[in-house]
């Protein structure tokens, strides 16, 4: 009986830490989004494919290339 609460118990924490780490990353892949459509889209498109007025980024081999920091640099 005591296996089977810490078992019950272990199995409450493990889904509620999954659950929280799944919502956190949404979260921050939601507010990621909208600083992107806020700050770059104008520019470089909702799909991030590029416009007129600036390059694609998504898939591009420049931008993969560079490190964080020099992305921040460019920016």
């Amino acid at each position: 009986m005591l296996r089977t609460s810490i078992a019950s118990i272990l199995t409450v924490f493990t889904v509620t830490a999954c659950y929280a780490q799944t919502a956190s990353r949404d979260a921050a892949a939601a507010q990621t989004r909208q600083t992107y459509l806020r700050l770059c889209a104008g520019c470089h498109g909702n799909d991030a494919l590029g416009t007129q007025q600036g390059p694609g980024l998504a898939g591009n081999p420049w931008v993969r290339r560079r490190s964080v920091a020099s992305l921040r640099n460019v920016i």
